[in-house]
C-alpha cells in the first residue's frame, strides 16, 4: 500500500486541528481539502522535514499550529485560497479583525468561492463595527433572486431581535425593498418578499411601513389564501383595525386555508365569547401546516382560553401545557396555566354562553 503523500499529511492536520478547535468558526469543506490536497500531491512536493516541522514542531497551542500549518501550506502555495481562508478564520477567532479583512480579501482575489467568502468577510465587517461593508460584502454574496435577498434580511433581523439596533432592522427591511425595486420577480416571490418586509417592521414597531407590505402582499396575491391571512393577522395582531383584520381573515378562506386565518377568526368569536365557534376554528387552525412559524402556539393559547370560558378546566390545563411545551419561555401562558391549576383564572363569558 502506498504511503501518504507528505502534502496529504499537512491537509489532514490542518483540517483536524480547525475542526477540533473552532467548531462556531470554520465550516471547513471537505471538496476544498481534496482540491489543496491534488494540487499538492501533483504539483508541490513537500519536505518529509518541513511537515515534521509544520506538524510536530514544540507549538503547543493548537491554534498556533493550526496557523502555521497553514503559514507553511502559504509557503508552498502562496495563492492558495483555502490556506488563505483558514488564516482569516484564524485571525476572527483571536479578534485580529483587519488581519482577517486582508486575509479574506486575499482569498477572494485567489479564488475563494465568493458566496460564502463574501458572507464571512461580511461577518468580520459587522464585527468590526464598519456597517457598511458589511451590507455591501453580504449583498455582493447573494445571488439576483429574492429568497437569497429575504435569508439575508432575516439574518440581520435575527442578529438584532431583542436589541436596540434600529439601524440594522432598518438594513434589513431597506435591502428586500432594494430587491422588490431592482429585481425582477414573479408574483409569488414579491409577495413573499413583501411579507418579509412587512414582518421586520413589525418587529421594529414601524407599523406605517408594516401595513404597507402587507397591504402589498395581498394586493398582488389577489387570489393568495396566504397573503390576505397574514394581512389579517397583521392588522390583528398589532391591534390596527380588528374588523378588517376579519374580513381579510375571511376573504382568505375563499381561496385557501391558512392557520393564521382561523387564529384571527378564533380569537374574534373568543372576544364576543362565541366559544363553541372559537374553538372550533382554533382546531381547525391546528390541524394546517404551519411553515415553521412558532407564532402557531397563539392557536393553542386561544383554545385553551377557550375551553376554561366553557368550564372545561382539565382540557385548558394541557393546552396551556402545549403552549409552554412548544415555548418554554412563554411568561403569559405561564402565568395562565398557574391561576387555572389552582383554579383562581377569572371567567368572562357569562355561562351557557357557547354558540
Amino acid at each position: 500500500m502506498r504511503a501518504p503523500h507528505p502534502g496529504t499529511v499537512l491537509i489532514w492536520m490542518a483540517s483536524l486541528l480547525l475542526l477540533t478547535n473552532l467548531p462556531r468558526v470554520m465550516r471547513v469543506n471537505l471538496g476544498y481539502v481534496e482540491l489543496m490536497k491534488s494540487r499538492l500531491d501533483a504539483d508541490l512536493p513537500i519536505q518529509p522535514s518541513a511537515v515534521y516541522d509544520l506538524t510536530i514542531g514544540g507549538d503547543a497551542n493548537r491554534l498556533g499550529r493550526a496557523e502555521r500549518l497553514f503559514v507553511g501550506a502559504l509557503q508552498l502555495a502562496p495563492n492558495d485560497a483555502f490556506a488563505l481562508s483558514g488564516l482569516a478564520q484564524l485571525f476572527a477567532h483571536r479578534g485580529e479583525l483587519s488581519a482577517s479583512i486582508a486575509a479574506w480579501h486575499a482569498a477572494l482575489d485567489a479564488s475563494f468561492p465568493s458566496d460564502l467568502g463574501r458572507m464571512m468577510l461580511g461577518n468580520v465587517y459587522a464585527a468590526a463595527g464598519d456597517r457598511q461593508a458589511a451590507l455591501g460584502s453580504w449583498k455582493q454574496a447573494i445571488r439576483p433572486s429574492s429568497a437569497d435577498w429575504i435569508r439575508l434580511a432575516l439574518m440581520l433581523a435575527r442578529q438584532q431581535r431583542g436589541s436596540h439596533d434600529s439601524e440594522r432592522w432598518g438594513d434589513a427591511i431597506s435591502i428586500l425593498e432594494e430587491a422588490i425595486r431592482d429585481l425582477p420577480m414573479r408574483p409569488s416571490e414579491m409577495v413573499a418578499t413583501h411579507t418579509v418586509a412587512s414582518d421586520i417592521a413589525g418587529w421594529l414597531g414601524n407599523h406605517t411601513r408594516g401595513l404597507y407590505h402587507a397591504d402589498e402582499a395581498a394586493r398582488i396575491g389577489a387570489q393568495d389564501a396566504s397573503a390576505h391571512a397574514w394581512l389579517a393577522w397583521y392588522l390583528a395582531t398589532y391591534g390596527l383595525d380588528s374588523a378588517r383584520a376579519v374580513a381579510e381573515a375571511q376573504i382568505a378562506l375563499e381561496f385557501g386555508s391558512d392557520w393564521r386565518s382561523f387564529l384571527v377568526i378564533g380569537n374574534h368569536h373568543l372576544a364576543n365569547c362565541r366559544l363553541l365557534a372559537a374553538q372550533e376554528a382554533f382546531g381547525l387552525g391546528l390541524a394546517l401546516p404551519t411553515g415553521g412559524d412558532w407564532r402557531h402556539v397563539y392557536l393553542w393559547l386561544g383554545l385553551a382560553e377557550a375551553q376554561w370560558e366553557t368550564g372545561n378546566g382539565s382540557a385548558a390545563i394541557e393546552s396551556f401545557t402545549q403552549v409552554i411545551r412548544l415555548q418554554p419561555g412563554m411568561l403569559r401562558a405561564q402565568n395562565l396555566l398557574a391561576q387555572a391549576e389552582v383554579g383562581t383564572l377569572p371567567r368572562h363569558c357569562a355561562a351557557g354562553d357557547l354558540q
